[in-house]
C-alpha cells in the first residue's frame, strides 16, 4: 500500500489518539530528522528523547529554523515509533484501512494543516499540540544553561519551544544537542 501525505497524516493522527495500550513498551528506539536533515532526534518507546544530533548547525541558527527542525525531527521519529508499535501489536493493517477510509470520507483534503512554528507563534502561545482536554500540563523543562525551554504534554508530545536567539547564533552543535536532550527529557507513567 502507498499513501500520499494527507493519508499518512490522517493515519498518524488516528494512531496518536488511539494507540493500543501496552504495545509501545516493546518498540525499539527510533530516529527521525527534519525535512532539511539539519537535526536528528532519537526517541524511546514512551516518547522520551534518548539522543539529539545536530547535523547542520548553520541551518538552525534562528529561533524559527531551530523550532521547525526540532518539531519536524520529533514528529518524524514519533510517527515511526507509532508505526512500529502498531506493526508489533498486529494492528497496523487495521489502522491503515481505517486511515484510508477516513481520508476517503474527507473529500477535497489534499494536504495536512501546517503548524505555524514561527518565533511569533510560540512567543504568543499559539504553538500548541492537541492538549486542550488536559487542564494541567507537566512543568516545562529547561536546559541546564537556561537557554532552551520545551513544554511537553502528558503523553510526551511537544507543545512549545522557547530558545534564546543570541545563544543560538553562537552555540556549537554539541551545546545544542546537550540542551535539547536536557529540555526534552520527560518522565511518563511507567517510565
Amino acid at each position: 500500500m502507498t499513501f500520499d501525505e494527507a493519508t499518512t497524516w490522517v493515519l498518524l493522527e488516528r494512531m496518536r489518539s488511539s494507540e493500543p495500550v501496552g504495545t509501545v513498551a516493546q518498540v525499539a528506539t527510533v530516529t527521525g530528522t527534519d525535512q532539511h536533515q539539519a537535526l536528528e532526534i532519537t526517541l524511546a518507546a514512551t516518547r522520551r528523547v534518548a539522543a539529539a544530533r545536530v547535523r547542520d548547525v548553520s541551518a538552525v541558527r534562528t529561533p524559527e529554523t531551530f523550532t521547525a527542525a526540532l518539531i519536524g525531527a520529533f514528529q518524524s521519529a514519533d510517527g515511526d515509533r507509532a508505526l512500529s508499535a502498531l506493526q508489533q501489536s498486529g494492528h497496523l493493517e487495521e489502522f491503515l484501512d481505517r486511515a484510508e477510509r477516513d481520508f476517503a470520507e474527507r473529500p477535497g483534503v489534499r494536504r495536512p494543516p501546517r503548524v505555524d512554528v514561527s518565533y511569533e507563534a510560540y512567543t504568543s502561545g499559539r504553538l500548541h499540540a492537541h492538549s486542550a482536554s488536559r487542564t494541567k500540563r507537566p512543568a516545562p523543562r529547561t536546559s541546564a544553561n537556561g537557554y532552551l525551554t520545551i513544554q511537553r504534554g502528558h503523553a510526551g508530545e511537544m507543545l512549545t519551544v522557547e530558545v534564546d536567539p543570541e545563544w543560538l547564533l553562537g552555540a556549537r552543535s554539541e551545546h545544542l544537542e546537550t540542551a535539547i536532550e536536557q529540555a526534552m527529557f520527560i518522565t511518563t507513567d511507567g517510565e
